[in-house]
């Protein structure tokens, strides 16, 4: 491994710099409102609560708010309440057994940032209009059992970042439908289940960043070349046994390939110039032949990494639960 240093700056750069999310920083994190403190985070999350409390209107400094997984709620004043603050800019409902958003989800001017995980019985379609209105930058739908995506999704203009982790996305037109947002900049499709990813991702020309991590990927399809703002994948714990061509050929600056099964690094590499600055190789199974060959393929590489190589005797079937660390 060299410029492991590098690596972690570059990652950490990632996260810094990279989409927004839920987890926004404003300071510390409340669990109930007390009078005398100007709360920015709130976490009213799995408290079995069945209204929010009376003075949450008040909390006009309030930048985030978790309701999560308080199913008796009244979701419709609950939602009606938050929409009053004026500085609300993520609002996080997982785990509420949605089926429809109130109106008045169409009040939360201020919002950006919205979750809802698990609630796999929403009305997808009739949510993204009812939130096209809105300037949402980032929504987080994991864990839905999706299998396809509603036209509707094509309306938030404004988003930037869409989280589809945990889902099952593997249908072309999902993909056309996803490719309507304009300016999307970071796409998660990890732990999909996908075996292959469609043509049609190529349609989605704006994303910088790509989670395919945790699939069960074997190849990438030459349309991703079309992808031509694309600075970052990661597709960590699939079943390569290459470095995928497509990536050699598209001039991909950094590329995640851990925990696959790569036992060699393939003839495109060895045939010439290559695009790739920056690439991760750890936990495969490459020997130490092959490990050799690499680091002077990548010799002029900004970061290349093949720490903790497994043996090839210890090869075990593909699926993600294969490649998990060791402890």
């Amino acid at each position: 491994m060299r410029l492991f240093s590098y690596l972690s700056m570059l990652v950490f750069a990632f996260l810094l710099f990279g989409c927004e999310t839920s987890r926004t920083y404003y300071g510390e994190t409340a669990t109930a409102i007390d009078s005398s403190e100007a709360h920015r985070r709130l976490d009213l999350s799995f408290q079995s609560s069945k209204e929010l409390p009376e003075n949450l209107t008040s909390l006009t400094e309030l930048r985030s708010l978790n309701i999560s997984g308080n199913r008796d709620l009244d979701i419709s004043n609950a939602i009606t309440a938050a929409c009053q603050l004026p500085n609300l800019h993520v609002l996080i409902l997982n785990d509420l057994d949605l089926t429809s958003l109130p109106k008045t989800i169409e009040n939360c001017r201020s919002l950006t940032q919205l979750s809802l995980v698990r609630n796999p019985n929403l009305d997808f379609e009739k949510t993204f209009n009812q939130l096209s209105s809105l300037t949402l930058e980032f929504i987080d739908l994991s864990h839905n059992g999706l299998d396809d995506l509603p036209d509707s999704l094509g309306g938030l203009k404004t988003l930037q970042d869409l989280r589809l982790s945990h889902n099952h996305i593997a249908q072309g037109d999902a993909y056309k439908v996803i490719a309507k947002l304009p300016r999307l900049f970071s796409l998660w499709l990890d732990n999909n289940q996908l075996t292959q990813v469609p043509d049609e991702i190529g349609l989605i020309k704006t994303v910088a960043y790509l989670y395919l991590d945790n699939n069960y990927l074997t190849k990438l399809p030459k349309s991703v070349k079309f992808m031509h703002w694309l600075s970052a994948i990661w597709l960590g714990h699939n079943c390569f046994t290459q470095v995928p061509i497509t990536l050699a050929d598209r001039g991909i600056p950094m590329v995640f390939l851990n925990n696959n099964r790569i036992s060699d690094i393939g003839d495109r590499l060895r045939m010439g110039r290559f695009f790739i600055k920056g690439i991760v190789l750890d936990y495969n199974y490459l020997d130490d032949t092959q490990r050799k060959e690499s680091a002077k393929l990548f010799n002029n590489t900004f970061i290349y990494s093949d720490d903790n190589q497994f043996e090839k005797s210890a090869l075990t079937q593909c699926g993600v639960l294969a490649y998990k660390n060791p402890q």
